[in-house]
């Protein structure tokens, strides 16, 4: 490849038996004249111009292959000549020729073999030849990469059959797919089991048969309820329209304190809160008679009472502070139009416990299979949620014990087969997951049908 960049460059090669030619012709000569009578260098010269030096070797050839010091000299003075020879105007630019529209090519079968895995099971399936180790600790360093993919194709283009289907027979990793049809389960699930994975279902297409999450299982802290928060907001956000920003500003203050009280009651009253509860405290929020406290104020209140100062309470009461009258009344408008699907009682039992266990989905074979309906999003909001918090569980579990927090234990890797992508409602901080899960040893395998599906 150097060769063919640099056309013109001198061929070392010849350069180098010039110079060994050179050498052993001046190893020569260096004795015919050292071998000579005299004692100085002036007296030999004098007798190799009077005399015939041929006649004076007659016989003596033998001896010019003596080695001497002077004769040494001579050769390195020869080899060395031959070197600058070389390197006089030697042309060392590096031309790309035949290289004018560019030089991007797909990988050959020889290139892609160097970042695959010498254990079958252990790679990711590109295509029919191309294969992708998933664990890096097994592949050389230069041929480490993430493993994060992008499927692009049209509808019925083999997407799920090729790419999504093969990868997961290998059965290599923990993994969550979304599966719009609803038949990858069928097809590989029996095949799961036998290899030792336990299977999860959520079943947001029937409401049925499913297992149930209940996000507020996976609060741990005042600053989750934040995360929460983010992922229900832009799960059912229909656009950026940044004309919406104060209303999703001013319903966030609202259901961050809803959030927030929620939780703190479900530990003083030793109970798990559902984000179905939120639908019902707004029904309670409007006063009855302008005098007398809702009941929803009166909650808070007696939780402040509890716990004085915290943090429902203050933003229940910056709330109510900032907005009044017509503005709070668009604010609950907009908050109960957002959450009114929890009035459904099938949505409301799918939401009510957990039964996923998120937290070990990277110590135990797991496989989550997640029905999304393909013509109505009306529910699909929900898996973003469930998408979203995965993400975050699973990034903090593998913190904790990278950072010895937790007793370090082997972690299996995980991948989120996203299928349909674009019909799946807002995941938060997609982009920042993208460029951070290779070092926590998970990926993401997006799959679209357009290029411009990934700005939605």
């Amino acid at each position: 490849m150097e060769a063919a960049n640099k056309p013109y460059q001198k061929n070392l090669y010849h350069y180098l038996l010039l110079s060994s030619f050179l050498a052993a012709i001046f190893y020569i000569l260096g004795n015919v004249l050292i071998l000579l009578p005299g004692e100085s260098f002036s007296d030999k010269l004098q007798y190799l111009y009077s005399t015939d030096v041929f006649t004076y070797y007659e016989g003596k050839y033998l001896e010019l292959l003596i080695p001497t010091f002077f004769a040494l000299c001579c050769a390195l003075f020869g080899f060395i000549a031959g070197l600058l020879a070389y390197l006089y105007k030697n042309d060392n630019r590096v031309y790309r020729i035949n290289e004018e529209h560019g030089t991007a090519h797909f990988a050959t079968n020889s290139e892609m073999a160097k970042y695959a895995d010498e254990i079958p099971e252990n790679n990711t399936i590109l295509s029919r030849n191309a294969r992708m180790g998933l664990f890096n600790d097994r592949i050389s360093r230069a041929f480490q990469r993430n493993k994060n993919m992008i499927i692009l194709g049209d509808p019925g283009s083999g997407k799920t059959f090729n790419v999504l289907k093969p990868n997961i027979l290998q059965a290599n990793a923990s993994f969550m797919i979304t599966d719009p049809k609803g038949l990858l389960i069928r097809e590989c699930g029996a095949f799961l089991e036998k290899m030792g994975y336990k299977i999860k279902v959520f079943d947001l297409n029937t409401l049925l048969n499913s297992d149930h999450f209940n996000v507020f299982k996976y609060i741990k802290t005042e600053l989750d309820i934040d995360k929460v928060l983010e992922w229900i907001t832009e799960g059912t956000k229909k656009s950026d329209n940044q004309g919406e920003d104060f209303w999703i500003k001013a319903e966030g203050l609202l259901i961050r304190s809803f959030l927030a009280y929620l939780w703190i009651d479900g530990q003083d009253n030793d109970y798990l809160p559902h984000i179905g509860m939120i639908a019902d405290m707004l029904r309670f929020v409007k006063r009855r008679e302008k005098n007398k406290p809702s009941p929803v104020e009166e909650w808070f209140e007696e939780q402040n009472e509890r716990h004085p100062d915290n943090y429902a309470y203050r933003q229940w009461t910056l709330f109510n502070d900032l907005y009044e009258a017509e503005t709070r009344a668009s604010v609950l408008g907009i908050a109960a139009a957002r959450y009114s699907v929890f009035d459904h009682s099938q949505v409301v039992d799918l939401v009510r416990n957990d039964t996923m266990d998120i937290e070990n989905w990277n110590e135990e074979k797991t496989a989550i299979f997640i029905t999304i309906p393909e013509t109505t999003d009306a529910y699909n909001f929900l898996a973003a949620i469930f998408i979203s918090t995965t993400m975050e569980v699973l990034r903090d579990k593998v913190d904790r014990v990278l950072t010895g927090e937790i007793a370090y234990r082997e972690l299996l890797h995980f991948r989120f087969y996203i299928d349909e992508f674009a019909n799946i409602g807002r995941i938060p901080s997609l982009e920042k997951a993208l460029s951070t899960f290779r070092s926590r040893n998970m990926s993401i395998a997006l799959f679209i049908q357009a290029l411009d599906q990934l700005k939605t």
